[in-house]
């Protein structure tokens, strides 16, 4: 069983280092060794080969932990994000999105504040595309 970190930032007022720090910290805390990051910089926009969704998938198997900071590292597509943790419970990976521990453990009401965060997320995104935008124009 490993415990792998995915990391992932999209904006220049991101830090991957910030992201790591809090992993490990938790980590330490809650005496899990992270054997393995996985650290992007790149779009939650971008396709999930992009963001090696699929290598996570495929080296992710029953017992291992996948840790995240927060649910939106993994995406920002409602649809998408709740097909990626499906396919995580489904092989019986553990998630740990360390900002959210409400969301670290599956249960009936886990997955309602998922598919919840999940909405927020995808509209934070439409919002800032929009933003952005409107600030281009």
């Amino acid at each position: 069983m490993k415990t792998l970190g995915y990391i992932r930032v999209s904006t220049d007022k991101q830090d991957a280092d910030s992201q790591r720090h809090l992993l490990l910290e938790y980590g330490n805390q809650h005496k899990l060794i992270i054997d393995e990051f996985i650290e992007l910089e790149i779009s939650s926009r971008k396709s999930q080969k992009a963001r090696r969704i699929e290598e996570l998938l495929a080296r992710l198997t029953r017992g291992d932990t996948l840790m995240v900071a927060e649910l939106s590292r993994l995406g920002r597509n409602m649809l998408e994000t709740m097909n990626i943790i499906h396919a995580l419970t489904e092989k019986g990976v553990n998630l740990i999105f360390v900002r959210q521990p409400e969301l670290s453990t599956i249960g009936p009401q886990t997955k309602l504040l998922l598919a919840i965060y999940s909405y927020f997320a995808e509209s934070e995104r439409d919002f800032i595309a929009l933003r952005t935008k409107q600030g281009l124009a």
